[in-house]
């Protein structure tokens, strides 16, 4: 294991320790979609159509993505920043480290 690898679970230990419960979730389950029908399909839902639930759905997604985001450094964030969702970032850093 190199010395990257070494710093990206320190950080992340220290992370996990911090926010706990609610970053772990998010990295084990996959994310919400949230959706709407349209002349009898399903497609995805526009942020500017999201209701206030909707909103409550995909939010602890998107801080879990933040905090996570927020731990790499600027050299490792950098070739991480397509990822949309806290599970995909885990599993993409995962994949690398």
């Amino acid at each position: 294991m190199g010395p990257k690898s070494i710093r990206f679970l320190v950080t992340m230990t220290e992370i996990l320790e911090d926010f706990g419960h609610y970053v772990v979730e998010k990295l084990l389950t996959t994310p919400i979609r949230i959706t709407m029908t349209r002349e009898g399909a399903t497609i995805d839902k526009h942020v500017e159509d999201y209701s206030d639930l909707d909103f409550e759905k995909v939010e602890p997604d998107e801080r879990a993505l933040v905090t996570l985001s927020m731990a790499l450094s600027p050299e490792i964030s950098q070739g991480f920043r397509e990822y949309k969702s806290a599970k995909a970032l885990w599993d993409a850093l995962i994949d690398v480290y």
